[in-house]
């Protein structure tokens, strides 16, 4: 069952359904929010930008939803995939049993989104110029793969690894992610790609791969790397931050600037290049500020001189 929360105008243009070989295709072009509250199994495909479909709790779609407009799922369940073109994917509680895939042209390409929230995504996530934003849920299947946008994750777990040969903005600080990580973008903007937190295992990896394969920039404060490898090719600088680090016979170990415990064999062919960047630990910053300190006030205590003056 779909409500239809806002109405326009134009009744004519509220639903067009139509017989396929597969299932029926519906089509909303209204730029109306539609709420699917029950089972229904169709093809959608959501033609304007301002239409919205949310599936919430009770709603069970069986089919796949396309088009330009708005997706959110909301406690129901989608069992098919997404094929979106230019705007935005929300997932906060329920499931897609399907990929999220999508793509955008370059001019929407910091407009259209795929947003996880909670929920679980089993297919994966895979996108072309439409950004990617993870903050809690779970994502399966291949995990993320994307090209030409950016991708940025505080919490949830993407299982099967990242994957992308033109990344552009970087940005993890949280979460748990499964498998390996391939980095790479030809067209070379050296963009931020960092790393600040996150938990980074060795389960569901190819056998033969490293956890990281890196040919382009990426900055690396903190997080909990599984013990194995990371591979810096052509054109790749990694460049990792902490202290009390050792670099003997291709094994660097030390502590990341959050603290956590790094011990990774670097492998480096061709142009790549590792930089490795001693931080003070925040408690001797702290001493050496407060020694500053202590001598300004010092000083300022210290009574004046007064010079005799000569007649």
């Amino acid at each position: 069952m779909i409500t239809k929360l806002k109405r326009t105008a134009s009744p004519l243009l509220l639903c067009i359904a139509t017989s396929s070989a597969s299932a029926t295709v519906i089509t909303y072009d209204d730029g109306a929010t539609h709420n699917l509250t029950g089972p229904l199994i169709a093809d959608i495909k959501l033609a304007s930008p301002d239409t919205h479909l949310v599936i919430g709790p009770g709603g069970t779609l069986i089919g796949n939803v396309e088009g330009q407009g708005r997706l959110t799922v909301a406690g129901g369940t989608l069992a098919g995939t997404t094929n979106y073109s230019g705007h935005v994917v929300i997932v906060e509680s329920g499931t897609v049993t399907g990929a999220i895939t999508g793509w955008a042209g370059h001019a929407d390409e910091r407009v259209a989104e795929v947003q996880i929230h909670g929920g679980n995504v089993l297919g994966g996530v895979f996108t072309d110029n439409q950004e990617i934003l993870i903050t809690g849920g779970y994502v399966g299947g291949w995990g993320a793969d994307w090209i030409f946008t950016d991708f940025t994750m505080t919490g949830g777990i993407v299982d099967g690894g990242l994957y992308s040969d033109a990344a552009w903005e970087i940005a993890i600080t949280g979460g748990i992610i499964t498998g390996n990580m391939f980095f790479d973008d030809y067209n070379d903007t050296w963009n931020s790609r960092v790393i600040t937190g996150g938990t980074f295992t060795a389960a569901n990896m190819y056998a033969s791969s490293p956890l990281l394969s890196l040919y382009t920039n990426l900055d690396i404060f903190g997080g909990q790397f599984a013990q194995n490898e990371f591979h810096v090719g052509d054109e790749g600088a990694l460049n990792i931050y902490g202290r009390n680090f050792r670099f003997t016979d291709g094994l660097l170990s030390g502590y990341l600037t959050d603290g956590n415990w790094l011990s990774q064999r670097i492998v480096v062919t061709g142009t790549g290049a590792l930089n490795i960047h001693d931080v003070p630990e925040p408690s001797v910053i702290a001493l050496f500020a407060f020694g500053l300190f202590g001598v300004a006030i010092v000083r300022r205590k210290m009574p004046r001189v007064i010079r005799p003056t000569h007649v």
